[in-house]
């Protein structure tokens, strides 16, 4: 940052990115390599009382070469709201693991239940989980595999078991009606159905399953 309280971004070439005025509460996306600002002595990586910068994971290159997605995919609902680029990485990187369906996603035709943490919620996580999980793509599976459902249920059937299976098949989640609002593994589920086509959406403010990362 300069001495006027903006932070100035810059790629790994040293070419100018952008200038940001910043508050206490900003927090702003940058795109450089995931193994250079694992490399890097600047703090790339922020907890919750930082104010700067979020999930720096991409060269600017990608980012300009990202795909878009099928419409009416859970891929490109999530790409369009803007609220789950965390999610969306999350999933891309842990790609050819064993269990997650990436290509799922990108099909319109599949009905699948994707309970999704936000942005915000991935920002409140501790700087070394975050850092675990960009490298890390079994860790990445394992926790996105808890957030998703191998079928399209709607808020108005949730009652209807008093369990559910997610696509990590020895989890079973919980979720349950409180003050006239639903919880989902003990996160609140801050908006429901967003409808794609054959798969459905549900907002959650926290990440669920941190508990598989202790194992």
């Amino acid at each position: 940052g300069d001495q006027s309280g903006r932070l100035q971004i810059f790629d790994t070439e040293g070419n100018f990115l952008g200038r940001f005025n910043m508050t206490t509460t900003d927090q702003i996306q940058i795109l450089v390599p995931i193994i250079a600002a694992l490399d890097s002595e600047d703090h790339i990586f922020v907890g919750a009382k930082d104010r700067s910068v979020v999930y720096v994971l991409r060269t600017l290159q990608d980012s300009e070469a990202m795909q878009t997605y099928p419409e009416g995919s859970l891929a490109a609902a999530l790409e369009a709201d803007g609220r789950f680029t965390t999610v969306l990485r999350l999933f891309d990187q842990a790609k050819g693991a064993e269990t997650v369906p990436w290509p799922w996603l990108q099909n319109p035709e599949r009905k699948l239940t994707l309970f999704a943490p936000t942005d915000d919620a991935f920002s409140t996580l501790p700087a070394e989980t975050i850092e675990r999980l960009a490298i890390d793509k079994a860790l990445a599976e394992y926790l996105l595999t808890h957030h998703l459902m191998d079928r399209r249920l709607l808020s108005n059937d949730f009652g209807v078991l008093p369990t559910w299976p997610t696509m990590l098949t020895t989890q079973k989640i919980v979720i349950e009606s409180v003050d006239g609002g639903y919880k989902y593994a003990g996160a609140n589920v801050i908006e429901m159905d967003i409808d794609t086509g054959a798969g459905v959406i549900h907002v959650i403010d926290a990440v669920t399953g941190l508990h598989l990362l202790e194992n």
